[in-house]
């Protein structure tokens, strides 16, 4: 299994990441959006060069999280062409040996969805629990969507050691988080699910404290 610091210099080398003219970019497009019925402030988790940002037209504000250095230019430049607030924050490498530790940044529940978008395959399997479950803490609702084969087996890695396919119906089943829909596409699978109301108001008990 490759460490995080060799996972941090792969998708800082990559010329180009999931671009717009992936085969996915639509249907991920299309599920993103129609989730995102009154909802005003996005982060957009993995955010790449912004290929998703033809969704988020027109809400109030989008903040991107990335650890790729090298495309920061490229989302820059991409958010100009939409209509809402844009703010970009970078996991510089001393931040992702600490696993994607979100707390950095953000403030429990700040934002009404975050949007992980093929950013789960690339977790490992040591790790892919615990950001599920934070993102739900951090968001009101999490929308996901990542590669997802049926007939074959969990855990498996592929593509040089960098992609994962995760079990997401057991574990979203195991965190106890609340499943509001389910789409299987092109080998892939998109999901949208929430922490379940008794956690969000015990939760929230506990922040008033």
């Amino acid at each position: 299994m490759r460490t995080s610091q060799e996972i941090y210099e792969y998708w800082n080398k990559r010329e180009e990441p999931t671009g717009a003219n992936d085969q996915y970019t639509h249907h991920d497009i299309d599920f993103v959006k129609k989730h995102l019925d009154g909802c005003k402030t996005i982060l957009d988790y993995g955010a790449g060069i912004g290929r998703l940002f033809p969704a988020y037209n027109g809400i109030g504000k989008v903040t991107t999280l990335d650890i790729s250095t090298s495309y920061f230019e490229k989302i820059l430049i991409e958010a100009k062409k939409f209509e809402f607030e844009f703010e970009h924050h970078m996991l510089l490498q001393d931040s992702f040996m600490e696993e994607f530790i979100i707390e950095k940044f953000f403030q429990p529940n700040e934002f009404d969805a975050i949007v992980a978008v093929q950013l789960f395959m690339v977790i490992s399997p040591n790790f892919i629990s615990f950001l599920m479950n934070q993102l739900a803490s951090f968001g009101r609702k999490v929308i996901a969507t990542s590669w997802y084969e049926r007939d074959k087996p969990i855990n498996i890695v592929d593509h040089d050691d960098f992609i994962w396919q995760h079990d997401y119906p057991k574990l979203l089943g195991q965190l106890n988080l609340e499943v509001f829909d389910m789409q299987f596409y092109h080998q892939h699978m998109a999901f949208m699910y929430s922490k379940k109301e008794k956690e969000k108001k015990k939760r929230k008990k506990g922040e008033a404290k």
